[in-house]
């Protein structure tokens, strides 16, 4: 019995400086988790190829920001695809590629996406509803329902891929902070230098 009075004092001077030496530790992993304004992922994307001919793949080598969403839909897609063509007007943002995948198979594509190109956002379709459903398998939190032979997506989220295409972050945000986005970019070069 007399071992634990002295324990007890020898914790009770040693605690507080290890206590003092580990909670930071342990805060600073929490913060750096958490640190991040998008939804974390860790997902790839199987290359397809668009409309036009391009695929996805071509898009690698560099981060890029891609939103898949419907050209026809008046409600949460034209919201984002500004949230889009703000982020690829930021200077800090030059390196990085922009692209709206339309996943309504068009051939007579809407004159309104030539103003995209010009603001630096690359326009593709896929090739077909079957392409649209196996894309919606394979993106993270894409919700969709079958509607007429048609999927109708209605997250309208901005995908952050990175240069090896696999998804690092999901933004759902209609009213999207543009400088947390660019912190979780500058973010995710620092985290590929280590």
């Amino acid at each position: 019995m007399i071992a634990t009075p002295t324990a007890h004092k020898i914790l009770l001077l040693v605690g507080p400086f290890v206590a003092a030496i580990l909670l930071p530790l342990v805060f600073h992993t929490v913060k750096s988790v958490d640190s991040s304004y998008g939804q974390i992922a860790n997902h790839s994307i199987d290359n397809f190829s668009f409309a036009s001919g391009h695929q996805f793949n071509d898009y690698q080598g560099r981060y890029l920001f891609a939103f898949f969403g419907y050209q026809g839909c008046s409600q949460s897609c034209p919201r984002q695809l500004l949230n889009l063509l703000a982020l690829a007007q930021q200077p800090s943002l030059a390196d990085s590629t922009f692209v709206y995948v339309d996943l309504a198979p068009n051939p007579h594509a809407n004159a309104s996406t030539a103003s995209l190109e010009d603001n630096a956002v690359h326009y593709q379709q896929v090739t077909d509803i079957a392409q649209t459903r196996r894309l919606s398998a394979q993106l993270p939190g894409f919700i969709s329902t079958g509607y007429q032979q048609q999927v109708v997506d209605h997250s309208a989220y901005i995908y952050l891929i990175d240069p090896q295409g696999v998804v690092r972050r999901v933004y759902g945000q209609l009213t999207l902070n543009l400088e947390q986005v660019i912190n979780d970019l500058n973010q995710l070069q620092q985290e590929s230098m280590l």
